[in-house]
């Protein structure tokens, strides 16, 4: 057992002499751990789900975020714009027990995230009704595992990361989603905040 620590003490002294940070802490916080054992393909969209399984897009679909949006009209893109774009939704299968029938809820992202810019940069952060998705522009998210590095055991989980535009600039931006978005089991839906989702017809 000694020798083993004493390997995981030079493995990870070695990481930071290199440079490099550390491996992200495994999931402590009950709320994601919360959503996770009982909802499963966890996506974001702006497709929303109407009676009788139809499906409505309100406007363009999704893009993986590696794709750039389709490049404006104009040069500047405005508030008036970006307030144009559809809203995007975290959307999940979900069920209270083994033996329950699944049913899906969507929570609107704006409704979790905010945007702030320091030292000219953009950061999504986690801010009640803080309409961080509009503000910044963003198109399409994904939610998953994030790896920086490739060929590493690099992973950050459970992550939001979105393909925005800010006036003439391509913008990734990455939010660590853990601890903000949460199943409630009384209610079935998705929750943020004191923000709850809505559940799709069937």
């Amino acid at each position: 057992m000694l020798y083993i620590l004493i390997i995981i003490t030079l493995y990870l002294t070695a990481l930071a002499t290199a440079g490099l940070p550390l491996p992200p802490e495994p999931v402590k916080d009950l709320k994601t751990e919360n959503l996770l054992s009982h909802c499963l393909e966890i996506t974001i969209t702006n497709e929303i789900r109407e009676a009788r399984g139809r499906s409505a897009i309100r406007g363009p679909r999704p893009l993986s975020p590696d794709v750039s949006p389709d490049p404006p009209r104009s040069r500047q893109r405005g508030p008036l714009q970006r307030r144009d774009l559809p809203p995007l939704y975290m959307r999940a299968k979900c069920r209270n027990s083994p033996t329950d029938a699944f049913h899906y809820s969507r929570l609107e992202l704006d409704k979790c995230l905010g945007l702030i810019h320091e030292d000219s940069e953009y950061t999504l952060i986690a801010m009640e009704n803080g309409d961080g998705i509009k503000k910044a522009g963003c198109r399409a998210c994904t939610y998953g595992n994030y790896v920086p590095y490739p060929n590493t055991n690099f992973v950050y989980p459970y992550q939001i990361i979105c393909t925005c535009r800010m006036d003439t600039m391509i913008l990734s931006l990455r939010f660590d989603g853990r601890g903000v978005f949460e199943y409630d089991s009384k209610s079935g839906r998705l929750t943020c905040f004191k923000n709850q989702g809505t559940l799709e017809a069937t």
